[in-house]
């Protein structure tokens, strides 16, 4: 089993919570969940489930999907001229194709 870095992810996710001007504490009452442990999965600290992490994603409007593979550069440039950053340097977290297992 391959195992990817999250970090991209996890930086996401906390873009948008301090974006939205939410604390952990804020979301973590929202998810049923203490502070020290949204703290834990933003640190990268607690390896979360899959439906934790959509969980967390949809209480700050943001939806988790699949897409195929060969459209993810324009899926990428999509979310970048939505979110105003389309000369970002900042980088999307797409896996590359190098691990097909």
């Amino acid at each position: 089993m391959r195992h990817y870095q999250i970090e991209p992810l996890l930086a996401q996710l906390v873009k948008a919570r301090k974006t939205k001007g939410l604390s952990q504490g804020q979301i973590s009452g929202k998810l049923g969940f203490p502070q020290s442990y949204l703290s834990s999965i933003e640190n990268g600290r607690h390896d979360l489930r899959l439906s934790t992490f959509i969980e967390l994603a949809r209480t700050l409007d943001l939806e988790v999907i699949l897409a195929p593979r060969q459209i993810t550069p324009s899926v990428k440039q999509m979310i970048q001229e939505f979110a105003g950053e389309a000369n970002s340097d900042e980088r999307a977290f797409i896996p590359t194709g190098d691990d097909d297992d």
